[in-house]
């Protein structure tokens, strides 16, 4: 039987952070999350960190940024306040009104106290980059990670900083209050600015060091992130490794463990892949597990771990109606029937390998609304509610394991009151789910073009 003290050592991949459960809130709602956010940037007394793989050009979002450029004119007389945004490049910098374009009035503000970076893949850097245009030059990589770091409090999610994940688009969202993790998240903002274009007054940008070389500059990236994970395991909760506190007791119904897990294909860091496929390996016929994903196109090693787990297992992933490209005009509209096509490759798998019954696909579909949630919730054998729960930006799929930079965080609790809020934002999500069955793929909406067919396992790798 799998218990909390049995999974606890397959997390050792980086720091811990015992965390008491009181500290830590499930939110539910877009609403809920952007008016979190506005709270706690109007409240920022000596840190504002944003990480996200862009920011939207709509009323919203703009609210958003005139709350910082607020906290920026409250805290004009504290030397101690900084505001640091991580955005992505390519899609940072799409379209006449960007998110470069948005933030540049923050750096012109104030200078001394505003970091904005922009992660490009260095492959982009070169010739490819020339040749492979907006949008599609996303396809190589990204850097898709989303935290918002307010003082000592930190909102970690899948959602990006946009309309439509503040008001119509389903995905989680996790607030929790500790100074240390928030000098982590921090940190690694820092470290993966330092590996990215920093973005000037004038909307000019200096690139980092050795870009222009993509194999030392994803060796070199590598080392920095193995250094930085070993320090702060050091520094954080781990005594296998001397750490100068002391872990506490898995079981404490006081505390969660809150275990950070990278993902970073390019640059050779594997936590999250390790972490997650050695959880669902491990564990028992009596455990269950809801697994989601936004984009269906699971990697060969969450695959391979999901089919030799024992346990029940249900995956919820978008309907093609919920996607955020159903409806897109030209290629992009495609993109529905290429993960409906991964999703059909998958379910005729599980019925070769007999595991229909054991695993379960599920497809969010609610009217209005498309589907960015992912993560895991684990509940044990014995227990009504999940006592492990893996929230943030990763999808699980091919680009997430391989071409992007992720970041999610694994929580571990028997906290009664968080466990029952994780399970709150399961039932609420599942509760839009429609099991899939051999039916769902003849339906007459659900065919699929023989090139789509074709184009689908030749781009596999980019979806």
């Amino acid at each position: 039987m799998s218990t909390l003290n049995t999974l606890h050592k397959h997390f050792r991949h980086g720091p811990c952070f015992p965390i008491p459960a009181r500290n830590i809130k499930v939110l539910f709602e877009p609403k809920d999350f952007l008016a979190t956010l506005q709270d706690n940037v109007s409240k920022a007394s000596t840190r504002i960190v944003f990480a996200s793989l862009y920011i939207g050009n709509g009323p919203l979002e703009r609210d958003l940024l005139q709350s910082i450029h607020s906290s920026l004119e409250r805290n004009k007389n504290n030397s101690d306040f900084r505001v640091r945004v991580h955005i992505d490049k390519t899609r940072g910098t799409r379209g006449q009104m960007s998110s470069a374009n948005l933030l540049q009035p923050l750096l012109r503000k104030d200078p001394d106290k505003v970091r904005v970076s922009m992660y490009l893949a260095p492959q982009l850097n070169g010739w490819l980059g020339r040749v492979l245009r907006s949008p599609f030059n996303e396809v190589v990589g990204l850097t898709h990670m989303k935290f918002y770091v307010t003082d000592d409090k930190v909102v970690i999610s899948g959602a990006n900083l946009e309309n439509a994940y503040f008001t119509s688009r389903q995905d989680r969202y996790i607030i929790i209050k500790d100074k240390n993790l928030c000098d982590y998240f921090e940190d690694l903002a820092k470290l993966v600015s330092s590996c990215s274009f920093a973005l000037q007054e004038d909307g000019t940008s200096v690139a980092p060091k050795l870009i222009e070389n993509p194999q030392k500059f994803c060796k070199k990236a590598g080392l920095e992130v193995s250094k930085f994970t070993e320090v702060k395991a050091r520094t954080y909760f781990r005594e296998d490794l001397g750490a100068d506190i002391t872990l506490e007791n898995i079981n404490d119904t006081d505390y969660a463990h809150v275990y950070p897990l990278l993902q970073m294909g390019p640059w050779n860091v594997t936590q999250d892949e390790n972490v997650t496929t050695d959880v669902l390996s491990r564990l028992k016929k009596q455990d269950y597990v809801l697994f989601s994903t936004g984009y269906f196109n699971i990697d060969e090693a969450y695959k391979t771990a999901i089919y030799s787990s024992l346990c029940t297992l249900n995956i919820m992933c978008a309907s093609p109606q919920a996607n955020g490209f159903f409806g897109a005009k030209g290629i992009r509209g495609h993109v529905p029937s290429v993960y409906t096509y991964f999703e059909s490759l998958f379910f005729n798998e599980l019925k070769i390998r007999h595991a229909s019954a054991r695993v379960v696909l599920v497809e969010y579909l609610r009217a209005g609304w498309t589907f960015h949630a992912k993560g895991l919730w684990l509940y044990l054998h014995g227990n009504n509610y999940p006592s492990v729960s893996f929230i943030g930006s990763s999808n699980f799929g091919y680009r997430s394991t391989k071409k992007d930079l992720e970041c999610q965080v694994a929580v571990l609790t028997n906290n009664e009151t968080l466990k029952m809020q994780l399970h709150q934002e399961c039932m609420a999500m599942t509760k839009h789910g429609n099991p899939v069955t051999s039916q769902t793929f003849s339906a007459p909406d659900r065919g699929i073009k023989l090139w789509e067919k074709l184009a689908s396992l030749l781009l596999k790798a980019f979806f």
